[in-house]
């Protein structure tokens, strides 16, 4: 994943108490600070699985691309049991991370944080260094430093 010709989404969750809320807008400075092409995108703490949406269908582009990478979502993106107090029915629920990070290189999704491969969590904060690393690697910064 390189800076340059990425694209960054960072996706966060809505009603989060007061300490999510300044960890969320922390990220977002971070990740504004170092990425030129950011959106964010706020979304709910959960969502009807059965349901047709934006959410959804950003979840299910996520999850092939977990599959494709062998990655795994959960436990970041989980389901769970709900009730509607709106209805008063019980419904599947798709329930949401508070921060998420997807990254998208030419067009493509290319990588979507927090996910786990291969047994080790990579969490939005991981990819922030990352970037931050391939950023200080500039090939001008380099080619200044000799």
């Amino acid at each position: 994943m390189t800076q340059s010709g990425c694209r960054y989404e960072l996706f966060l969750r809505e009603d989060v108490p007061a300490h999510a809320a300044r960890h969320q807008h922390a990220l977002r400075e971070r990740l504004e600070g170092v990425a030129d092409r950011v959106s964010v995108t706020d979304w709910p703490k959960r969502v009807r699985r059965w349901s047709d949406g934006d959410v959804l269908d950003t979840y299910e582009e996520f999850a092939a691309w977990a599959e494709d990478a062998g990655a795994d979502l959960s436990p970041y993106f989980g389901s769970r049991g709900a009730y509607s107090f709106e209805d008063g029915r019980q419904f599947d629920a798709l329930v949401l991370p508070v921060c998420c990070l997807a990254v998208y290189e030419g067009g493509s999704l290319d990588a979507v944080y927090p996910h786990t491969a291969d047994g080790t969590n990579c969490s939005v904060e991981d990819a922030l260094e990352g970037i931050q690393r391939e950023e200080s690697a500039d090939p001008q910064t380099d080619a200044e430093a000799a």
